[in-house]
């Protein structure tokens, strides 16, 4: 299948065509009609498709695509059925179908859809030389075939593109809840999953997330799939330069103007923090959805960066509060052992210890919250220092 649709949403799309369908074919009976050209025999189609219908209906959720694919064909069928028992009007029922065309390509496989209309090509022309009414039965059949495949390609392409975006924004929107839902988040983690996610969309063979530094100095922070040769060579790193000068994407072109590695500044505040590069084995040209795609995923490095970059400062700080805390202690404490006040020394003491358990007790609470250890937990489980 081609991405995941939704079971119920395909049972309910090919109820609607089979009821859509024998709608219309019994309207038709009661449309005025020469001598003899009202078919009764056209009830027979409709009546089975009222009872597909109400099939899936029934129970949209438990039928399996295959099974759905399966109707499908017996639905090409059932328009075949109509153009043999419906006589000189046979050429109208036809157009019924480019609707097996467009479901095929909104819903199924590339496989899959190719199989649908060569099985309906096939229909159309037996039900053609059964009936034999309709003239010239070649050029009705070529046509029917050309409007069919041209639909079904255009619907499939549009369907695939909008399919592999709606994934590209979900695999941000986990990557951006996975961000915001951890007390801490590691570089090198979120850098490989991002980067695998880009490797998924673009359908590329490597590619390199690297953190800027104030210097101008680069780290990578996380990769996926094999490491991009390109960035090695000069073209690569003149690329790679240029995007972080430029703040604008870079391009590695091959010969004929395709496109054999691109780099996207990670932008954060006007400033680049970041370069993601992407490379793929063979030199091809960008699809839309790989334009569009690429900035998405940079943004959420360039969020993911900042905070990383926010939980090393925050660290800092911390480090630095519990260090004023202990060293401004214990340096009063000294002054007034040192002098003889050995009671203000004890206090001091005593107040310094106590400021830096309430510091350390509020840094594992703002990382582990209520599971944070208590106070000699370690020592209990056998972690304790000697």
């Amino acid at each position: 299948m081609a991405g995941s649709p939704d079971r119920v949403m395909m049972s309910r799309g090919l109820a609607f065509l089979f009821g859509a369908g024998a709608t219309l074919v019994v309207i038709t009976l009661a449309l005025p009609h020469s001598h003899g050209d009202a078919q009764l025999a056209l009830l027979v189609p409709a009546g089975l498709a009222y009872v597909v219908v109400a099939v899936l209906l029934a129970a949209p959720d438990r039928i399996a695509p295959s099974a759905l694919s399966a109707v499908l064909a017996g639905g090409t069928l059932l328009v075949a059925l109509c153009v043999i028992f419906s006589g000189r009007a046979g050429s109208a029922y036809a157009f019924m179908y480019v609707w097996v065309a467009l479901y095929a390509a909104a819903f199924l496989s590339t496989r899959a859809v190719v199989a649908h209309v060569v099985w309906l090509w096939l229909a159309y022309a037996a039900a053609l030389a059964i009936g034999g009414d309709v003239h010239p039965p070649a050029a009705h059949w070529l046509l029917v075939a050309g409007t069919t495949a041209v639909a079904a390609a255009l619907i499939h392409q549009l369907s695939h593109e909008l399919r592999g975006r709606a994934n590209d924004l979900a695999q941000v929107t986990r990557l951006a809840n996975r961000i915001g839902g951890s007390s801490e988040v590691s570089a090198q983690e979120i850098g490989e999953a991002l980067c695998g996610a880009v490797l998924a969309s673009a359908d590329a063979a490597g590619a390199v997330l690297h953190e800027v530094h104030f210097d101008g100095s680069t780290t990578a922070v996380g990769a996926a799939g094999v490491t991009p040769e390109v960035f090695t060579r000069e073209e690569g790193a003149t690329a790679l330069r240029g995007a972080q000068d430029s703040r604008t994407r870079e391009r590695v072109t091959a010969e004929g103007g395709r496109i054999a590695a691109i780099v996207e500044p990670v932008l954060r505040e006007g400033r680049v923090v970041g370069l993601l590069a992407v490379a793929w084995d063979r030199p091809r040209r960008l699809r839309p959805r790989t334009t569009a795609a690429v900035p998405l995923f940079a943004a959420e490095a360039g969020v993911a960066l900042e905070r990383v970059a926010e939980q090393s400062r925050a660290r800092e700080r911390r480090a630095l509060e519990l260090n004023d805390a202990i060293v401004q202690g214990l340096v009063v404490a000294r002054y007034a052992l040192s002098e003889g006040r050995v009671e203000v020394g004890e206090h001091a003491v005593r107040q310094t210890l106590v400021r830096a358990r309430a510091l350390v007790d509020e840094q594992l609470q703002s990382l582990h919250g209520e599971l944070a250890p208590e106070p000699g937990s370690l020592r209990r489980e056998g972690r304790g220092i000697g």
